[in-house]
This record gives C-alpha cells, structure tokens and sequence, in this order.
C-alpha cells in the first residue's frame, strides 16, 4: 500500500480493536453476571 493509504489502515486498525475489546468486555460482564 501506498504511505497515504497506510494511516488509514492504521485507523483502521486502531477502530476494529477498539471494537473487539468492546465485544469482549460485554462477552465478558454478561459470563460473569450469569454465574451470580
């Protein structure tokens, strides 16, 4: 890729994990409510 379309990526990136670690924060607290 191109150095332009290389802070995009990074954004990208940088978006999809914040959205993994969401999912997985609300994966996470709904296990543990369901065990209480």
């Amino acid at each position: 890729p191109s150095v332009d379309s290389f802070g995009e990526i990074g954004s990208t990136l940088k978006f999809a994990k914040r959205v993994l670690t969401v999912e997985l924060g609300a994966i996470y607290s709904n296990k543990e409510s369901r065990e209480i």
